[in-house]
């Protein structure tokens, strides 16, 4: 059964996709990883920042595995410099 997340995009992850949020469905049991991978796909410019990109599910960082659930609402948090 489909379940449905609110992913927004921050800073640079919000350029590359092109857009500050959408939401998303994906299928029940579907996980934090295969939603970025799943992103990536649909917007080829956050490729790039993949690898330093993290999830935040209801304002919580999580692993790639953690599963997502119908009405979470899912971050793309780029890397963030500072000093």
């Amino acid at each position: 059964m489909p379940i449905r997340v609110r992913v927004l995009y921050f800073a640079h992850a919000r350029d590359a996709a092109g857009r500050s949020s959408e939401s998303v469905t994906v299928e029940d049991g579907a996980t934090a990883g295969g939603l970025l991978d799943s992103l990536v796909k649909a917007h080829q410019g956050l490729g790039p920042l993949k690898s330093s990109i993290r999830l935040s599910v209801n304002q919580q960082i999580v692993k790639a595995g953690a599963r997502l659930r119908d009405g979470d609402e899912v971050a793309v948090l780029p890397p963030v410099a500072g000093g």
